[in-house]
């Protein structure tokens, strides 16, 4: 009878650290190849209209989001529902060493969702500002400038 015991125990306890493994693991490779970004127009209490942004990584921020992409992969902005933005004009990098916007994000059809394919050969750690342009619903035009960073 104690040897069954035992045995039930060992099994439990390699099972319990077989499955905290792999959820550790899965944690660690999170897959960061296409990242979605969402956009909301919001109004601060200095009256200036701000744009807060959400990725699929679970980032949350103003104006200054930082999201990270792999090598390869595929960002896609769209507007949040209830977004108080009239259209997205467009996103473009205005640096002058481009290295993950080689071009602008592209309207997709009549849309306001707009994609980059992100290079194959940017360096790993590449950080990059980057510009978006969008009509509020108010009919004003603001640019905000948040980041893009690659990570393998």
């Amino acid at each position: 009878m104690k040897k069954i015991i035992s045995l039930s125990s060992v099994i439990l306890f390699l099972a319990i650290l077989m499955v905290s493994w792999g959820c550790c693991n899965s944690a660690k490779s999170q897959n960061h190849n296409d990242v979605t970004i969402q956009l909301q127009a919001v109004i601060k209490e200095d009256g200036k209209k701000h744009l807060k942004l959400s990725d699929s990584n679970g980032n949350i921020a103003t104006d200054h989001l930082v999201s990270v992409v792999s090598r390869g992969g595929t960002i896609t902005w769209n507007l949040k529902s209830s977004s108080k933005i009239t259209s997205i004009e467009r996103i473009y990098s205005p640096e002058k060493e481009k290295e993950i916007f080689v071009g602008d994000a592209q309207r997709q059809g009549n849309s306001n969702v707009f994609k980059l394919k992100v290079p194959d050969n940017v360096t790993s750690g590449a950080l990059e500002k980057y510009n978006i342009i969008f009509i509020h619903k108010d009919g004003s035009k603001v640019e905000i400038d948040p980041y893009i960073r690659i990570e393998d």
